[in-house]
């Protein structure tokens, strides 16, 4: 087998065994297509950060309803975000950073999202803030910097009970910064 045919049967073989595990193929030198993870492994936790996989975002993976973590950092993927991964209703790390994802943000988080920590540091994202952003109620971690929103700065911010760490840096936000508690 080539190298490359090996690595796609090595990782559908290894996801095909993972139903119902955790599915971590970080730090490697991975092409493997974006959809070939998201084929109803039933996975809870997929890491394939610091890779060189390429393409979009298969919107298949948000037939994941078990998905719990997914990060997807560090390598090499275009295209839009799904709107259907802002409604995961089990997903509580959505990590995206570094990459060439471009669009605007999601913005149709769920009232019953369990977001924790989100990542969208180092795309290219443009547009507003999303409002809806604020349903996340048991965020901790927002990193929305390095990419180019133009917006003011969002005072539904101060309504996240948890958030303790926010990166808004290097984008095109503008307007004064309310008065925070």
């Amino acid at each position: 087998m080539t190298s490359s045919v090996y690595q796609i049967f090595n990782t559908y073989y290894t996801c095909r065994l993972m139903t119902t595990f955790k599915g971590s193929f970080s730090q490697n030198l991975l092409t493997t297509p974006m959809d070939q993870f998201s084929r109803n492994y039933q996975l809870y936790y997929l890491d394939i950060s610091f890779n060189s996989n390429i393409g979009g975002i298969s919107w298949s993976i948000c037939n994941e309803s078990l998905l719990q973590s997914l990060s997807l950092s560090h390598n090499k993927l275009t295209g839009i975000i799904p709107r259907c991964l802002s409604n995961l209703s089990s997903l509580q790390v959505l990590d995206l950073q570094m990459n060439k994802f471009y669009g605007t943000l999601p913005c149709t988080f769920s009232k019953k999202s369990l977001l924790g920590t989100l990542n969208f540091n180092g795309n290219q994202f443009e547009g507003l803030l999303p409002k809806s952003a604020s349903n996340c109620t048991d965020l901790e971690f927002l990193n929305l910097g390095n990419n180019q929103i133009e917006d003011t700065f969002p005072p539904w911010l101060q309504t996240l009970p948890y958030l303790e760490i926010l990166v808004l840096q290097a984008n095109k936000l503008h307007g004064p910064i309310p008065s925070l508690k």
